[in-house]
């Protein structure tokens, strides 16, 4: 129940303006992360992947980092390409090294690929951050394909 109210709560909100309001959307991320179900991981995926919520982006992702599924896995490997950040967002906010670490926490072979592409076609810290997570999946990967 909390995580549909906080999901209600975030979708009713305007286009956040100010640095307040920013805080509040970030707020409401964070604590769904903590009151995610698997029955709300579809529409927190659509949460994770609209701009709108960007400042709510990395409690979206560690919401659905919290959960082996495939719509989980699907959300995040969408969000690797990074293509859904807006240019005019700051960088914490773009998605890719958000959910990278959710990544990690899941560790589903099936995304080993793209986390490798990114190992090699990036640098800084979302090298570094594929670099865990591709060894976090080497490691122990969980064979996410295969349920």
């Amino acid at each position: 129940v909390a995580d549909e109210l906080l999901i209600s709560l975030l979708t009713s909100l305007e286009p956040a303006k100010t640095y307040e309001e920013n805080q509040l959307v970030w707020l409401i991320g964070h604590a769904l992360a903590f009151a995610a179900s698997p029955r709300s991981l579809p529409k927190i995926a659509l949460l994770a992947k609209d701009d709108r919520y960007a400042s709510a982006r990395e409690g979206l992702c560690k919401a659905l980092g919290g959960w082996r599924s495939s719509v989980a896995v699907e959300a995040l490997r969408s969000l690797l390409d990074g293509a859904l950040a807006s240019p005019t967002l700051q960088r914490e906010h773009l998605a890719r090294p958000f959910a990278l670490k959710a990544l990690g926490r899941l560790r589903p072979t099936s995304v080993l690929p793209k986390v490798l592409e990114i190992v090699n076609s990036s640098s800084g810290k979302d090298r570094e951050v594929a670099e865990k997570v591709a060894q976090k999946i080497r490691d122990r990967g969980w064979d996410d394909k295969a349920e």
